[in-house]
């Protein structure tokens, strides 16, 4: 479905990503994890043209795209095949929560404001807020506003949806309602790949983990390998440090 061929970027001359190499299955949930400051966001972002990598192939069904020179149909390509779920949440201040999950539909997919309304409300009810839709995010909870910001990804019907530490931004008690709704999600079989510090949520959600360390894949394996038969020293003091 998606396949990433030696991806790189820098900035300035702090090698941020070292020549990343990956493959998603359709229906596939990835976890994404590793220290601070490794890159993790960055290969997201890449993969969204939010930053412009400076060397690399992206493949995405049919489309092949050089990374370093790809044209605006391109990057436009990607992004309606794309959503992206934020840690800031990034919702529109002075929108309601149904104008916000909206907004791509009528501004990017070019639906009717009616079908539009009809499809935000379907997608707040899937994540348990549809009683708070004519709500503005000055009046909800951080959790509820992250939970606002999956229905809007989830409204444009992505392929894949890139999932940028969903819970980093929240106080502890709101994070367990906001890794509900991914698990609930991880269940339908949309493809997701999740930058996430929560490992017990990685390991329960997960197809396969990715675990990243300057700028590079350290190892891709599934849950039970990399969490109870993992023989690099590193990888395991990273998740006892974390858990």
């Amino acid at each position: 479905m998606l396949k990433i061929i030696n991806l790189s970027k820098s900035f300035g001359e702090n090698k941020v990503l070292n020549n990343i190499n990956l493959e998603i299955k359709k229906g596939e949930v990835i976890a994404v994890i590793g220290p601070s400051g490794t890159g993790k966001s960055t290969l997201l972002r890449c993969i969204n043209f939010l930053e412009e990598a400076e060397k690399g192939c992206l493949k995405f069904g049919e489309l092949n795209i050089d990374l370093s020179s790809a044209h605006k149909k391109d990057i436009l390509s990607i992004r309606k095949r794309t959503a992206m779920v934020f840690q800031n949440y990034n919702l529109f201040k002075n929108k309601t929560a149904i104008q916000n999950v909206m907004e791509p539909l009528i501004t990017v997919k070019k639906v009717s404001k009616d079908r539009a309304k009809e499809t935000a409300l379907e997608n707040l009810k899937k994540v348990g807020l549809e009683d708070k839709k004519d709500c503005y995010p000055c009046k909800l909870s951080g959790g509820q506003q992250q939970r606002v910001a999956i229905a809007r990804a989830l409204a444009v019907e992505p392929e894949i949806i890139l999932m940028d530490e969903p819970t980093s931004a929240l106080d502890p008690e709101l994070v367990g309602e906001v890794l509900d709704v991914i698990r609930n999600l991880a269940k339908t079989q949309i493809t997701m790949i999740i930058v996430t510090h929560e490992m017990n949520f990685a390991k329960d959600v997960a197809d396969r983990i990715i675990f990243m360390e300057n700028g590079s894949i350290v190892e891709i394996s599934n849950s039970k390998e990399l969490f109870n038969e993992n023989k690099n020293s590193r990888i395991n003091k990273f998740i006892k440090q974390v858990k």
